[in-house]
């Protein structure tokens, strides 16, 4: 929608439709040349203008004044609000800034999860190397889903990946946090991995379980309000607290009972804990836990 001033000084508003709207403004100009047109908006009429030509899909009503000519544009151009507007400042904003962004956005994801696997290899030791491997895993799993569902990576969602990530993290710290106070008091490896996954699990559990109805609700008020940004966030972040939950639990605790099976990770070094205190196998069943 445009306005201006004709070759005679009369003010116009020129308009222009779109798709089937513009097939149906051609046919039914075609047919009531000569008639008047109503422009109706909350059952009621705003302007009256007779059609003097076919319209195809676009055309223009001269008006008698300029207060006529901006009403019927206000009406056009923002509806039924009863104000008008008028442009206090405007920019240009080149799309190779969003792009920027979105690509630091994935570089700060990959450093930070670059991060995160150093910090669990260097302080979990063998452990933490199989979170690392599980973490790869639901990095790998997450980017599958965002391309089948599919989900468009904005900023917002961005930031949805990399918080999932720190509850994936979480989850595992507090999973092997508890294998080492079971080794340290003396248990056997495979009934420590199957305590510690056992007596983490309730803290993951309701952590996980009120993030997801966090996310769950922003979802909600996202979709309500028609805030995308809001989505974007609520709905990577609730897919990463699910895949989380099951690398944590599922992936990581298979990794870990796998090395047990084998017997040969014995070391109190691998499971961060001092040397002086053995790690023995698993002679103790697994029932008796």
């Amino acid at each position: 929608v445009q306005t201006g001033v004709d070759t005679t000084g009369s003010p116009f508003v020129a308009f222009k439709f779109n798709g089937t709207a513009a097939t149906s403004l051609q046919q039914f100009s075609a047919q009531n040349i000569g008639k008047p047109m109503a422009i109706v908006l909350d059952n009621k009429v705003q302007s009256v203008a007779v059609i003097r030509d076919t319209l195809p899909g676009s055309g223009q009503i001269t008006t008698r004044s300029v207060a006529d000519r901006d009403q019927i544009y206000n009406v056009l151009k923002y509806g039924s609000l009863p104000v008008s507007f008028d442009v206090q400042s405007s920019r240009s904003v080149s799309p190779t800034l969003g792009t920027a962004s979105i690509n630091s956005s994935q570089i700060a994801g990959i450093v930070g999860l670059l991060a995160v696997a150093i910090f669990m290899l260097v302080y979990y030791r063998l452990p933490g190397l199989l979170a690392d491997v599980a973490l790869l895993i639901y990095t790998l799993i997450s980017f599958a889903l965002y391309r089948a569902i599919p989900i468009t990576l904005t900023l917002a969602g961005i930031a949805g990946f990399i918080l999932s990530i720190g509850l994936a993290v979480d989850a595992n710290v507090l999973i092997f946090s508890r294998i080492k106070d079971e080794l340290r008091h003396g248990l056997p490896l495979a009934t420590a991995v199957e305590r510690g996954f056992d007596h983490a699990w309730p803290s993951i559990r309701d952590a996980n379980a009120s993030t997801l109805i966090t996310s769950l609700i922003l979802y909600y008020f996202g979709s309500s309000f028609g805030v995308s940004i809001i989505k974007g966030f609520a709905l990577t972040l609730a897919l990463g607290i699910l895949l989380s939950l099951f690398t944590a639990v599922v992936i990581t605790r298979t990794f870990l009972r796998s090395v047990v099976a084998t017997g040969r990770f014995r070391d109190p070094w691998l499971f961060a804990i001092e040397r002086s205190q053995p790690v023995t196998g698993t002679t103790q069943p697994l029932s008796e836990v």
